[in-house]
């Protein structure tokens, strides 16, 4: 008996430290000059989520998701309508210092818990 509370304890724990909020999106394009796509988050339906774009790790661009997806809401439901998000990031790779190797750009998407989604694959560019 002892054992078994000791299990449900140790998942409620568990549960609750790692955020397992259902988040899931896709990236639709990853250019020199762009990238966008959406996210949503299905329990409980949010509607704005912040999008951060990180480069080598360090996040330059910060919104939040609300271009319109017709063709999410047409998926999922009207309710993400304005789940998508856009970024011009050719100037922010201009006004970086050549690196060898060039540039890892990692979009992720978190929910007001913290919670994250982060969306393969990485982009790479070169300068």
């Amino acid at each position: 008996m002892m054992f078994s509370l000791s299990i449900s304890i140790f998942l409620f724990i568990l549960f609750r430290l790692c955020s397992c909020e259902p988040l899931s999106g896709s990236l639709d394009q990853c250019t020199y000059n762009k990238v966008s796509g959406w996210c949503v988050e299905s329990v409980p339906p949010r509607g704005i989520l912040d999008v951060k774009v990180k480069f080598n790790g360090e996040v330059l661009l910060h919104e939040q998701t609300g271009v319109g997806r017709p063709d999410v809401a047409a998926a999922l439901g009207i309710k993400f309508e304005k789940s998508g998000f856009s970024f011009s990031i050719a100037s922010v790779l201009d006004g970086l210092p050549y690196l060898v190797g060039g540039y890892q750009v990692e979009v992720v998407c978190v929910n007001p818990n913290g919670a994250l989604f982060i969306f393969p694959p990485f982009c790479f560019f070169q300068k």
